[in-house]
């Protein structure tokens, strides 16, 4: 005979994702990350976005600094097809030994298709989160909350900079120039570029 102790309920983490502002039509990297981290071994998290205004281009374990908190065994799709038979990013992981620490758990990189002139989400959908160091290795879930992120256009980041390099040049008057000569005819987001009052 022997008592078998249930260590669920206490343990729990949030999972989040960064706000970020564009000017559309580039590349963003936005990490995920988790906090009041009570220790997880294993987890699976699908990434949810509008397809319409984002391309997910990768989901990245590492950096040069080294490996994230998703560890070496982590697996990932950019195109993972869920119950519902929409397209998600998605990955998961499964550690040898509980990672308890805070930080960047892995990021997405997302290309901002041009046209984008408003406000998106990125929402972490976490399909499991948990602990197997409980008695007999019994995996214990782990109470966990995400919280979704924004990209948002940001039109003030574009005033005057017609042809998107960055910078207000002599070469976003000439391309204004040539559109009313009407050699060259402006997308929308160069027409909101071009009108700087």
């Amino acid at each position: 005979c022997f008592t078998l102790n249930a260590m669920a309920g206490n343990l729990n983490c949030n999972i989040k994702i960064d706000s970020f502002k564009t000017k559309g039509d580039c590349e963003i990297t936005v990490p995920v990350v988790i906090d009041s981290n009570s220790g997880f071994t294993n987890f699976a998290i699908a990434l949810d976005y509008d397809h319409e205004v984002l391309e997910l281009r990768d989901i990245q374990t590492k950096d040069q600094k080294g490996i994230y908190l998703c560890g070496e065994t982590a697996g990932v799709s950019t195109n993972w097809i869920g119950e519902d038979g929409r397209e998600y990013g998605y990955i998961s992981c499964a550690q040898s030994e509980k990672v308890t620490d805070e930080g960047i758990l892995f990021t997405a990189v997302f290309y901002v298709k041009d046209g984008f002139f408003e406000k998106t989400t990125i929402t972490p959908i976490i399909k499991y989160m948990r602990n197997n160091e409980a008695v007999f290795s019994i995996f214990e879930e782990i109470r966990t909350t995400a919280a979704t992120g924004t990209v948002e256009y940001d039109a003030e980041a574009l005033s005057g900079d017609v042809n998107g390099d960055g910078d207000v040049t002599p070469a976003d008057a000439a391309k204004v120039y040539k559109s009313i000569l009407g050699a060259i005819e402006l997308t929308e987001k160069e027409r909101q570029a071009a009108d700087i009052n």
